[in-house]
């Protein structure tokens, strides 16, 4: 899992939450290249390849619950191209669904966190890891903004979202050393309650889990 130093706090956040991270070129250094295999997609493969993902209900309709609820991992995330543009599209149905579009603040936040915890994103750059965390959350608040800019978002909804992306969001090495990942399910028994379930990252699928007891997310708050 990651080390102390690359965790994102909210004092760094904070400090950068304004800035705005661009698709980078299709190879970003030749050394990079070299020495981690890392190769970029540009904005058109992304959604391209984000629809040919099934998110049509039995009549032929576009679901956007189902679109909340879809669980993606990149194995291979870089700075977060795939995983920029789908919490996008999450964040777009929730804005499609009439229920939650005039819902409570209490709601919104809850969607806004279920569609975080559903977004898993691994590197084998520390620097990547970052960036990616830092684009997710600048996505998060600048929605947060855009939809509910009359109210104030919450300290512990704050804090939630970076227990998440600090969960979902990590350095590991998915080809040499899938046993030293840990990955971590949030299942919801009911709604406003997630319960944590704790993964191998190469036992995936399996039975074989630590189960963290069943939290709530006071006010949506901190676990």
């Amino acid at each position: 899992m990651l080390d102390k130093e690359y965790l994102l706090d909210k004092d760094k956040i904070d400090k950068q939450l304004k800035q705005h991270f661009f698709f980078e070129d299709q190879v970003k250094t030749k050394k990079r290249v070299k020495e981690l295999a890392e190769v970029y997609t540009n904005e058109r493969e992304v959604n391209n390849m984000l629809d040919l993902i099934p998110m049509k209900d039995k009549n032929g309709d576009f679901d956007d619950k189902k679109q909340i609820s879809y669980t993606y991992l990149e194995p291979a995330c870089g700075n977060g191209n795939f995983l920029h543009k789908i919490l996008e599209r999450k964040l777009k149905s929730i804005k499609n669904l009439t229920s939650y579009k005039h819902s409570s603040l209490k709601d919104f936040e809850y969607y806004i966190l279920r569609s975080v915890s559903t977004i898993y994103g691994i590197d084998i750059c520390p620097e990547n890891v970052i960036q990616s965390k830092k684009r997710l959350f600048g996505i998060i608040e600048s929605f947060f903004d855009f939809n509910r800019n009359t109210e104030d978002i919450s300290k512990n909804f704050h804090n939630s979202i970076l227990y998440i992306l600090n969960k979902n969001i990590i350095l590991g090495d998915t080809i040499n050393k899938p046993e030293n990942i840990l990955i971590s399910e949030f299942i919801i028994p009911q709604k406003y309650y997630f319960k944590e379930r704790i993964f191998n990252f190469n036992k995936l699928g399996s039975n074989n889990y630590i189960e963290i007891d069943k939290v709530r997310f006071n006010k949506l708050g901190s676990i």
